[in-house]
């Protein structure tokens, strides 16, 4: 039976820029350049990633929990960068 709670699963090393559960997150400049029919929405989201998806193929699924309406709730790991600043880790 599924948990509501984060799932807790170890980063691969050797990538400084991981992005772990609890993170901040935003779409990453290069993804946003290929999507620019949402130039509201998608640029300036910001989430919450709740769980981690490791796939078999090396792919890596974030479960996101955005501040915008509509946005998917799973992103691509590649297609995301980890948002630092603490004056906007509170998503409303």
């Amino acid at each position: 039976m599924p948990d509501d709670k984060p799932m807790c699963i170890a980063q691969p090393a050797g990538r400084p820029d991981h992005i772990d559960i609890a993170d901040t997150v935003a779409y990453t400049p290069a993804f946003l350049s290929r999507r620019r029919q949402y130039p509201n929405a998608m640029s300036s989201a910001l989430g919450i990633v709740m769980a981690l998806h490791y796939l078999r193929d090396g792919t890596v699924l974030a479960e996101i929990q955005w501040n915008k309406p509509d946005l998917p709730k799973q992103a691509y790991v590649k297609n995301l960068i980890r948002v630092q600043s603490a004056a906007i880790r509170r998503i409303t």
